[in-house]
């Protein structure tokens, strides 16, 4: 049956209203999971918490967890990982309840004895900690400068980064890309390493929000020198992992308007380096700059199933961060979300001009070849393959699911029920959507506490 003008209407009316349902249900989860998950147990909180403290007191880049931070984790139940570092005690031995601590009345006195802690975060760029310090100020009259309650502020601050590169250039974005493109944004924002990544007093959400700006000024017809130029400074001042998105912009800049356009942007971007030399490339300004622990003393073969080891641990905890807190996934539900991502894969096929793929070429291989260095240097500093966490991901999505529309399309593979024809990858969509939020709310039942 042809559809009328009408019935068209109608359609996009209906489908409007499941992009506005189906993106406040995931704001709402972030929201949720800001302050369902325990206190300090989002990777490197205390740390990231630490540091943004650091700029609101004017002290510089204090390299520890002064004692009244840790005080406040020690009265708190903690995973393995933060019980070993800190000393706090493991939620299997705890008695508190975990969920939703970090609502609870505070932690405002200092222990006594304590010592303090090594703050690893220090060496990262400036940016997300200045915004940090600014939220701080402005809701100092709410934490009463208590850490607790300071770092519900940080959490929330990072969904409000997700919210506005969602709500507004992934959005304007969206104009001008398939339909599907939207949908499949939140289907993976759906997905609980996306939301322990994100929803985290951290630095990737401000990554999120400043790629998805990246991207939507590249595919915008009129093009804004000025802006591309601060945008490429501004990222690798927020985190490193900003770099592939910079080499985007260069690759984009060069086939634009050739090679003097792309050393601007270039140069822009590296912007950092003078910045991070200034601050003392404090812990190194990046892990592969410290002080290694001992060379590579083994062959090419266990170096090469340690970079398999570690590439599996990155993919496993993009998807899934696992072992950090009690949120912990069964082996069977991680299975069935990597075997649903391979299905979604074979949904595809390549599309586009050579002016997509060579941009968003050079942007993978720089962010395989910095991974596959971020694994080595791992390993030379901490000793031991496989201890890269996949958040870092996260950050990527607007440039990963633009760079996948640009030059992928799906199939054209139909499923007849009637006379209504169903696409299968908007099934396959769908039924991942189910599968994931199933599977969240699984591990929400699963804690230890």
């Amino acid at each position: 049956m042809k559809v009328g003008p009408t019935h068209g209407c109608i359609a996009g009316t209906r489908r409007r209203q499941l992009l506005v349902a189906a993106t406040v249900f995931v704001l709402v989860r972030l929201v949720f999971h800001a302050v369902y998950w325990p206190a300090f147990e989002g990777p490197d909180e205390p740390f990231h918490l630490a540091r943004a403290r650091a700029v609101l007191e004017s002290t510089g880049d204090v390299d520890v967890l002064d004692s009244r931070l840790i005080g406040c984790i020690h009265t708190l139940p903690c995973s393995e990982d933060l019980s070993r570092a800190l000393g706090c005690t493991p939620f299997q031995l705890s008695d508190q309840r975990s969920e939703f601590n970090i609502l609870g009345s505070g932690c405002r006195s200092e222990m006594e004895g304590l010592r303090t802690y090594p703050n690893y975060e220090i060496h990262q760029p400036p940016l997300y900690y200045w915004a940090g310090a600014v939220s701080l100020v402005a809701t100092r009259s709410i934490t009463d400068s208590d850490p607790l309650r300071e770092l519900l502020t940080l959490r929330l601050l990072s969904v409000l980064f997700v919210a506005l590169g969602l709500l507004f250039p992934l959005r304007w974005l969206a104009r001008g890309l398939p339909a599907y493109f939207l949908p499949t944004v939140l289907v993976a924002l759906s997905f609980p390493g996306a939301v322990e990544s994100l929803a985290r007093a951290a630095n990737d959400s401000l990554v999120f929000a400043w790629a998805a700006l990246v991207v939507w000024e590249l595919s915008s017809d009129r093009e804004h020198r000025w802006a591309q130029l601060l945008l490429a400074g501004m990222g690798p001042l927020i985190k490193l992992t900003a770099l592939p998105i910079v080499a985007l912009s260069v690759a984009v800049a060069f086939t634009r308007r050739g090679a003097r356009a792309a050393g601007w942007v270039a140069a822009a971007g590296l912007l950092f380096l003078p910045v991070q030399w200034i601050r003392g490339w404090a812990w190194g300004g990046t892990v592969e700059l410290n002080a290694p622990t001992g060379g590579l003393h083994e062959g090419w073969f266990s170096i090469a199933m340690g970079l398999g080891r570690s590439g599996y641990t990155f993919l496993k905890t993009s998807i899934w961060l696992g072992g950090w807190s009690f949120l912990r996934a069964p082996w069977w539900v991680v299975g069935i979300l990597g075997v649903g991502g391979f299905l979604l894969l074979l949904t595809v096929q390549p599309r586009g001009s050579w002016r997509e793929w060579v941009p968003n070429g050079l942007a993978g291989a720089a962010a395989t070849i910095a991974t596959l260095g971020f694994f080595v240097s791992h390993r030379l500093y901490f000793g031991q393959w496989g201890g890269v966490g996949g958040w870092y991901l996260w950050g990527w999505l607007p440039w990963l699911a633009c760079g996948a529309v640009s030059c992928f399309r799906p199939r054209e593979i139909w499923l007849e029920r009637g006379s209504a024809p169903i696409r299968f990858e908007a099934f396959l969509v769908g039924t991942l959507l189910v599968v994931v939020n199933l599977a969240w709310w699984f591990s929400v039942h699963s804690f230890y506490s």
